[in-house]
């Protein structure tokens, strides 16, 4: 936490010291513990993609780290070396997918939306 800023906030100024090489990027676990602590758009994605199904307010940190790390590994071992390089993917970019992802999910129908954008972990993260 950085004084005088909210979690958020922190997290953001921390990915970016990450992204320009001032710290080191966050591992996985790290992430997930992030995304749990600021509670806001990344849990949100998470959910809407169906990686989350604890849907409590604030959802248990072993449920978030398990979602994150479903998430992260299912992007990462789709993407190619290419592909990887050319967005910059790193646990940082896939925090800020996740947000992405839950702005995304209000623009799309809601009887698309209420079968999730994809299935959920339980189908091998199979994207349906």
């Amino acid at each position: 936490s950085f004084i005088r800023c909210g979690e958020l906030m922190g997290l953001l100024l921390a990915g970016d010291y990450a992204i320009g090489g001032r710290v080191q990027l966050p591992s996985v676990e790290d992430m997930g513990g992030l995304i749990h602590k600021v509670n806001r758009g990344a849990v949100s994605g998470l959910r809407k993609l169906g990686y989350l199904l604890d849907d409590a307010k604030e959802p248990a940190l072993e449920a978030v780290l398990d979602a994150f790390t479903h998430y992260y590994s299912f992007v990462d071992s789709n993407l190619d070396a290419t592909e990887k390089e050319l967005m910059g993917w790193n646990t940082v970019m896939a925090e800020h997918s996740l947000c992405k992802a839950s702005r995304l999910a209000s623009y799309i129908p809601s009887e698309v939306s209420s079968t999730s954008l994809c299935k959920n972990r339980s189908t091998n993260n199979q994207v349906q």
